[in-house]
């Protein structure tokens, strides 16, 4: 009685009246969870990056349209799973419900060992697209060697691992302070880099070709040690046998994987299920 009292007075939805846990996870906060755990800079980067180097003739906005076509049915399907059954638990509780506890156990046994495994892989992401990039382009824009070779210290297998280590400890901290706190810290975060993508996007808006070239032997003429650096780099490339290819459907397909690799996860909400203010509405929104 006395326990359900205090958990009265601290408001909230009770996801157990018997325990006096409360929902906390609002409809933005849960949206929030779910595109970042998309980490769409890094979904960005692998398009960029790879698509025009390694799959002649795809389209990238294509391939980003298709992709999207083939995650939703299984974001649906775990969207209507976790406002069925609002629990914790992901995988474990709609196999176990839907097929029997034995492959439940073996689902869940799968994704813990795969997520041991890939833990480690974005974070040390971090370091390799995330920070060394930055401190390298910091250092080239305020000619500063000291950032460029901080910058390339980073990029070594112990700097990704030191980075990616910290980044594991401070996540670690972050979620040990209870679900409402990383609510709270990653809205604000998101609210951060909502103004940074704004800010980008109306400083380039109406920045034709010329514009972008200008500005690249700008920020390169230094470190690049020629004023026209943009045709250095293209010269390279058409020595090295870079070259345009027609539209071709099958490399459009292919490298879809690099996309639904970090697409896929826009379900994460499902397994903090129990967590989730209104699950029945919210879930599937």
């Amino acid at each position: 009685m006395a326990l359900q009292e205090n958990s009265a007075q601290a408001g909230g939805v009770y996801a157990r009246k018997s325990t006096g846990l409360v929902r906390e996870g609002g409809a933005w906060s849960v949206l929030i969870y779910n595109i970042n755990f998309v980490s769409i800079g890094l979904m960005t980067l692998f398009a960029v990056l790879l698509i025009p180097a390694f799959y002649p003739g795809g389209n990238m906005t294509l391939a980003f349209l298709i992709c999207l076509i083939v995650v939703l049915p299984t974001s649906m399907v775990f969207a209507m799973f976790s406002a069925a059954m609002p629990r914790s638990g992901g995988d474990y509780v709609y196999v176990s419900r839907v097929l029997g506890p034995a492959l439940g156990m073996m689902s869940n046994w799968n994704q813990t060992v795969w997520w041991i495994l890939y833990g480690g892989v974005p974070s040390a992401f971090f370091a390799y697209y995330g920070l060394t990039p930055l401190f390298r382009s910091l250092g080239v824009l305020t000619n500063s060697d000291s950032l460029v070779r901080f910058g390339d210290k980073l990029s070594t297998p112990t700097g990704a691992f030191i980075c990616g280590t910290l980044l594991i400890a401070a996540l670690v901290a972050i979620f040990s302070l209870g679900l409402n706190t990383y609510f709270k810290l990653q809205n604000v975060l998101f609210v951060v880099a909502m103004i940074g993508a704004a800010l980008t996007i109306f400083v380039l808006v109406g920045k034709g070709h010329s514009s972008f070239q200008s500005g690249f032997n700008a920020s390169l003429a230094t470190a690049s040690g020629t004023k026209n650096a943009f045709g250095a780099v293209m010269s390279s490339a058409k020595k090295g046998g870079f070259g345009t290819a027609p539209f071709s459907l099958y490399w459009t397909i292919i490298p879809m994987t690099w996309i639904y690799l970090e697409l896929v996860f826009n379900q994460s909400s499902a397994y903090i299920g129990g967590e989730v203010k209104r699950p029945g509405k919210v879930q599937l929104w």
